[in-house]
């Protein structure tokens, strides 16, 4: 079986790790920022069309995977300084 490989999916996740990692979810005052869930909404949105748009079976890179949980982890976990 011929496995694709999706160019610039790389790319996407930095830009959501990045993104998950520089802005806030809320801003003061409880408000949603919508700005992060706009830049959200247009990867997510190439994402799905590239998802889409494949012809061959895509299967996922577990390293990959893995080491972006984490990431992710280790970015959510509080360190304790105030």
């Amino acid at each position: 079986m011929t496995r694709a490989v999706v160019r610039g999916r790389g790319v996407h996740l930095k830009d959501l790790i990045l993104l998950h990692t520089a802005l806030p979810d809320w801003l003061d005052d409880d408000y949603v920022n919508f700005r992060k869930m706009a830049q959200l909404s247009l990867i997510f949105a190439e994402l799905t069309q590239v998802q889409n748009s494949a012809t061959l079976p895509i299967e996922p890179n577990m390293d990959l995977v893995n080491t972006v949980r984490v990431s992710l982890r280790l970015y959510s976990q509080p360190t304790g300084h105030t």
